[in-house]
């Protein structure tokens, strides 16, 4: 694999959104005490979400991030990586000791990661859209809410509100992509139909 490959999926492996499923596969939200109700209450409606989806597999949830239909809770993530550090120092800072520990969590997750995963939307439309795109800066609409808007030139601006900078930028991509998908179906279809519409005419200058 390439290194930027590699880069990718380790960033995915450890980004906010996985690190919030995992911690909340494991139970951790159980044990976190909290003094900030709106805090307690998004905490309270993403283990809601996750627990209540039939798709047990966390890029099914990882999908839902970028569509914007489940929103990233950075505490939760904090949280795994807390009891993570907890255990390197109560180990006497033995690496190997925390591996041990959450080699059975993060396994299953890297296999599927190897073997089928999504790059992220913010990669992909990079890629897709070399010097036609323009991340705009985030904008706080409330104390939990961040406003951003993605520019794509010559297909439009995409603009998503989400719990963090880093979601709404993911969801606005995401957005961004879909239109592009939808503009090349669309062209596609359209190349097709004027082929077809000048297929008689070439066939009769033959004959």
């Amino acid at each position: 694999e390439s290194e930027g490959t590699m880069s990718d999926r380790r960033g995915m492996l450890v980004s906010n959104s996985r690190l919030a499923l995992l911690s909340v596969k494991c139970g951790f939200h159980r044990y976190l005490r909290c003094g900030s109700p709106s805090v307690m209450s998004r905490i309270c409606r993403f283990v809601e979400k996750v627990e209540s989806s039939k798709d047990t597999d966390e890029n099914g949830a990882e999908e839902d991030v970028y569509t914007g239909e489940l929103a990233v809770i950075k505490e939760l993530g904090d949280l795994l990586e807390a009891v993570a550090g907890a255990i390197f120092i109560d180990s006497g800072m033995d690496l190997d000791a925390v591996w041990q520990a959450y080699k059975p969590l993060f396994q299953p997750v890297m296999e599927r990661l190897a073997s089928n995963s999504r790059l992220s939307p913010v990669r992909l439309l990079s890629e897709k859209c070399q010097g036609l795109l323009r991340i705009g800066r985030p904008e706080f609409v409330s104390e939990d809410s961040v406003r951003l808007t993605v520019t794509v030139i010559g297909v439009g601006k995409f603009t998503s509100i989400a719990s963090s900078a880093t979601q709404a930028k993911l969801v606005a991509c995401n957005k961004a992509l879909t239109a592009l998908q939808r503009k090349d179906e669309q062209d596609g279809g359209a190349e097709k139909k004027v082929d077809a519409s000048e297929s008689p005419a070439v066939n009769e200058e033959r004959c």
